[in-house]
């Protein structure tokens, strides 16, 4: 199905929505809102109103470096003041660059388990072996349920979007890259079975003042997520919290102890983007360009290893 058929069908699934009047308030780029009247735009039916094109174009590197943070222009977020990435074709708004977008544990840093990996050679020759050691987001089928708009910020790559939008019991998070939709519904309804597993698990919302929150579950032991494995054992807490009319904070936190030592969190800022144009994602369950190439690649090494043994 093309992009703009989903649109006009997800569109068509929440109309009749309204937008009531705005109440804008500042805020901090490195933080919450200062004290002062809170964000009170409301749908027709009363919760709180994030319906929007929303963008995460963003500095701030993913997990912490370990060396001195670059310094930035204060203005654009840029170093040296002047766009780069992706960003600056798009001339969309970029977040102020902040110490990492994991803020816990404090170091800035994923608390992963010390489990047995491939060498970055050993797993690039597996990519050419068979299509199960690719991912995912490889293979077009998912990019899980923080897709690539959420948490992964920074001003390259594409598909950064998202629009998010209300009706009464649901909200919709319409991801531009892999062009996929979350449909969460809110307001009490309970988790299915926990023989159901899904690839992005099973989402369930709930309003905390202003604030969504989204519990997910029933994961299925398929994908990735923080540079590691993607397990059933795996929980997301997400915070939605709009600061104000253009910034919203997006907070997560992951659970899995198979992968990671301890819980830990990631926080974003989007950018309300309404300039931004969503184009079609011509990605499509298994990948003809990208996934061929790479399998061909590894029929041709095991072609040549198979020479070399004859020759000896």
């Amino acid at each position: 199905m093309r992009i703009g058929r989903l649109s006009m069908a997800l569109v068509a699934l929440v109309g009749g929505m309204a937008i009531v009047s705005l109440v804008s308030v500042s805020v901090e780029a490195q933080g919450a809102a200062p004290p002062g009247p809170p964000w009170t735009a409301r749908t027709a039916w009363g919760d709180p109103d994030f319906q929007g094109l929303w963008t995460n174009w963003d500095f701030t590197p993913f997990e912490a470096s370990d060396g001195p943070v670059e310094e930035v222009d204060p203005k654009t977020g840029s170093p040296g003041g002047l766009g780069g990435g992706m960003s600056s074709i798009y001339f969309g708004p970029v977040s102020p660059r902040r110490h990492a977008v994991v803020v816990d544990p404090p170091g800035g840093k994923v608390p992963h388990r010390d489990l047995p990996k491939p060498t970055r050679a050993q797993a690039m020759r597996l990519l050419g072996d068979h299509w199960k050691y690719h991912s995912l987001w490889h293979r077009c089928i998912t990019m899980g349920a923080l897709n690539h708009a959420l948490l992964d910020g920074g001003i390259s790559g594409y598909g950064k979007a998202y629009r998010l939008m209300q009706s009464p019991g649901y909200v919709v998070i319409f991801a531009e890259m892999i062009h996929e939709a979350r449909f969460i519904p809110v307001g009490g309804r309970p988790h299915v079975g926990q023989n159901v597993r899904l690839r992005t698990g099973d989402s369930r919302g709930r309003w905390e003042g202003r604030t969504l929150v989204v519990e997910t579950t029933n994961f299925r032991n398929e994908g990735q997520l923080g540079g590691g494995q993607q397990t059933d054992n795996l929980r997301l807490l997400e915070r939605f919290e709009r600061l104000d009319e253009k910034t919203m904070k997006y907070e997560v936190t992951v659970h899995d102890p198979t992968v990671f030592t301890q819980p830990w969190v990631g926080r974003q800022f989007h950018n309300l983007d309404p300039n931004y144009v969503m184009h079609e994602y011509a990605c499509h369950e298994g990948n003809g360009r990208f996934m061929e190439g790479a399998l061909d690649m590894g029929r041709l090494r095991d072609a040549e290893e198979a020479a070399k043994k004859t020759t000896k």
